[in-house]
């Protein structure tokens, strides 16, 4: 955790130094010559705390909030948007050796990790959610924020019975897709979007395109037809999913990807997993299938 958000470091800035001009209670809490990083002294119940800010929403009146630092020295995660960028995320672990904030698919969003003994090689991984507080030199939970985490892993016989009956429809899809010319290709997956969806067909000029705001919709409808007409069923999945441009020239390839990734997005819109569920003292671990973090039993809004 970047140490220039120790609350009592905030709070002699705030005592010694000049806010930025035009406010009263902004000021740096890097180098002041970053106007970007600041942070705003609020006084809540006669104790100060403190928002901590990066760069602007919209405008310099709309500041960017992503935490806030309270005097028992525990910042509480308050980001507006889903997503913490890379250039907060190293800011928040400015100098590594205390910790870093990254990017986790598999850990199914941001998580801060430290290592907490360097001679057994031993880390603390802790998700990074809206609404989190821990302590900066601790790592302590608050109790506010203690969670549990949801790790699903697949149940490959519930998995395999319910892919049964899209593996036997599109088989016959496979037997038209791989004799398809292969120039063909694109036209023919966009014409079937059009078909079934002509809401999202796009017209620019002699090119048209679907801009399908709704992918849900479009795979239920795939599910609707599976087997009325499963090679149509087939072009929806890869509309929706927008797979149509990730090939190679080898047709057969091409339907081998789509059909893989496919059948992941299915497996996990479905009840085919085994859910097991751990407490904030463990280590948040791994999952191809990503993890849900619940609070009080409510899951929790997790930055991307």
């Amino acid at each position: 955790m970047n140490r220039e958000f120790n609350y009592q470091r905030l709070l002699k800035i705030s005592e010694t130094q000049e806010p930025y001009r035009g406010s009263e209670n902004r000021f740096p809490f890097s180098d002041r010559k970053y106007g970007h990083k600041y942070f705003f002294k609020d006084v809540v119940d006669g104790v100060p705390q403190f928002r901590l800010c990066y760069y602007y929403r919209k405008d310099i009146s709309e500041p960017n909030v992503f935490g806030i630092v309270r005097s028992d020295n525990t910042i509480e995660f308050d980001m507006g948007g889903r997503y913490m960028h890379q250039g907060l995320r190293q800011i928040m672990s400015r100098g590594y050796f205390n910790g870093v904030f990254n990017s986790s698919v598999r850990h199914g969003g941001i998580i801060y990790s430290k290592k907490i003994d360097k001679e057994n090689n031993t880390w603390r991984v802790i998700p990074i959610f809206r609404g989190l507080r821990m302590n900066m030199d601790t790592l302590e939970l608050h109790e506010s924020s203690k969670y549990t985490f949801v790790k699903k892993t697949l149940d490959r016989k519930k998995s395999k019975e319910f892919l049964a009956k899209y593996e036997n429809a599109y088989k016959v899809a496979e037997v038209m897709y791989v004799n398809l010319e292969q120039d063909k290709v694109s036209d023919i997956i966009k014409e079937i979007g059009r078909e079934h969806f002509p809401k999202y067909w796009v017209e620019n000029g002699n090119y048209g395109y679907l801009d399908i705001d709704n992918p849900k919709e479009v795979m239920d409808k795939a599910d609707e037809i599976l087997e009325s007409s499963p090679f149509d069923s087939f072009i929806l999945y890869i509309n929706a999913l927008n797979l149509w441009w990730k090939y190679s020239s080898n047709i057969k390839e091409n339907y081998n990807r789509a059909k893989k990734r496919i059948y992941k997005v299915i497996q996990k819109n479905n009840d085919v997993f085994n859910v097991k569920e751990f407490d904030y003292t463990q280590n948040i671990s791994s999952s191809a299938w990503g993890l849900d973090i619940k609070v009080n039993n409510n899951f929790v809004y997790r930055y991307l």
